[in-house]
């Protein structure tokens, strides 16, 4: 879906804890490859009320590469008990990377 439709900016609204949720990408600095692609998460920040992680998609038939910003928001279910302030926080961020990216759809993931 991705690389289908130029997507450039992920956010997840979703706690990611290895049992219900499993992560869905390589640890920082290896390489996951799939039928046609080839997925390596390039950096991870934690800021104070999302994690951001920066991925590289390449194409294993061609030269193309997609870059990716994923915006996981990990209190999101207990937002009501967060400062709204983290709310805007995140929807400032989540429009100020889509901004940089200059292209493609905003993908959201939620359980």
């Amino acid at each position: 879906m991705l690389w289908d439709h130029n997507v450039q900016t992920i956010v997840v609204l979703s706690i990611i804890d290895n049992q219900e949720y499993p992560t869905f990408w390589p640890p920082q600095g290896e390489d996951m490859d799939f039928e046609s692609f080839r997925v390596r998460l390039t950096q991870e920040s934690d800021q104070s009320c999302f994690i951001i992680r920066d991925f590289s998609i390449q194409s294993l038939q061609d030269d193309y590469e997609l870059h990716v910003k994923m915006i996981q928001c990990s209190h999101w279910p207990h937002s009501m008990m967060s400062p709204l302030s983290a709310v805007f926080d995140l929807v400032n961020f989540v429009s100020d990377s889509q901004r940089e990216s200059s292209s493609g759809p905003i993908a959201v993931i939620d359980r």
